[in-house]
């Protein structure tokens, strides 16, 4: 592999592709991924704009798919395996982790925001977070994170026959859709923050409503949804404080739950079954540098995944 890479990289004031130094094998369990697609997502957008505190300077991106060119002695994964990369990093030795819940780990950092990210050729990872996916395709192996993110309301034990109101209008409220029906739950509709209205057709009538729209209106549009006694998942990740109308939801006598993610071997194997349709959901890839005007066309908020391909 090249010593040197371009990276879409934001460093002090200044953003943009340039080149760096490639990855290098740091530890005997160290992967090195040239990276085939990754995908654009809201919080790359938001540690662009310096919304986010992150490292200077840092490589942004977090969703992507790519092949192994570089292995430490102690990894599982092989020089040209197609491998997905869970950009999470929970620590693994904390009281969290080793009860089980890592996706609650308070010590967890993740690629493109703690860490170096995926828009660039090359990225490096722990083994333990590399996923080989065989003959999967780069664009569906991409896909990964945002999908086990999606099924996380799923982890929760919620009651499969409750009615579900994901509360957006975006990709992503689709995908969370898609996903807690593939995983059993029997009736799952979504409606954007403009179509609930308090006292209207939608308020008070749903058992269990999930939000996952970072609109200052949401969090209140879900709260009105709700009904008497609800379950209120929380699952989208806004760069700043959201207000909560604790009054209603207190009076409602809500229970909140936060839902981050789902084993990304869960989403995977979702991503594995050719029933599971989401190829209407991604899009087109697009060099390194169509990263600032893809985000202000809104492309994460558009009805495609946008990627992009650090080898155009």
């Amino acid at each position: 592999m090249d010593t040197k890479m371009r990276a879409w990289v934001r460093r002090g004031s200044r953003a943009g592709v340039e080149e760096v130094d490639a990855p290098a094998l740091e530890r005997e369990d160290d992967v090195i991924v040239e990276v085939l697609l990754a995908g654009i997502c809201r919080t790359d957008l938001y540690a662009a704009r310096g919304l986010l505190q992150t490292p200077d300077p840092l490589i942004l991106g977090h969703e992507f798919s790519g092949v192994v060119v570089a292995a430490g002695p102690h990894a599982s994964s092989r020089e040209g395996d197609r491998v997905a990369v869970m950009p999470v990093r929970h620590c693994g030795s904390c009281a969290t982790c080793l009860s089980g819940r890592p996706s609650a780990c308070p010590a967890s950092r993740m690629m493109g925001v703690d860490l170096p990210g995926a828009f660039a050729r090359y990225a490096r990872s722990p083994d333990r977070f590399v996923y080989v996916v065989g003959g999967m395709g780069a664009e569906r192996a991409a896909y990964a994170e945002p999908v086990a993110a999606s099924l996380a309301p799923t982890t929760l034990g919620l009651d499969l026959a409750a009615p579900v109101l994901v509360v957006g209008a975006s990709r992503i409220a689709e995908l969370t859709a898609r996903a807690m029906r593939a995983l059993g739950h029997e009736r799952v509709e979504v409606l954007g923050p403009d179509e609930i209205s308090r006292g209207g057709d939608h308020a008070d009538a749903w058992p269990v409503v999930v939000e996952t729209s970072t609109r200052p209106d949401a969090l209140g549009a879900a709260v009105d949804a709700c009904a008497p006694g609800g379950v209120l998942v929380l699952k989208s990740r806004p760069p700043t404080h959201v207000e909560l109308d604790l009054r209603r939801a207190v009076q409602k006598e809500l229970t909140l739950r936060g839902a981050h993610y789902a084993p990304f071997s869960a989403a995977l194997e979702l991503l594995a079954d050719p029933g599971f349709a989401v190829d209407d959901l991604l899009g087109d890839a697009h060099p390194l540098e169509a990263f600032l005007e893809l985000a202000e066309r809104g492309a994460e908020h558009g009805e495609t995944k946008a990627f992009l391909d650090p080898k155009r």
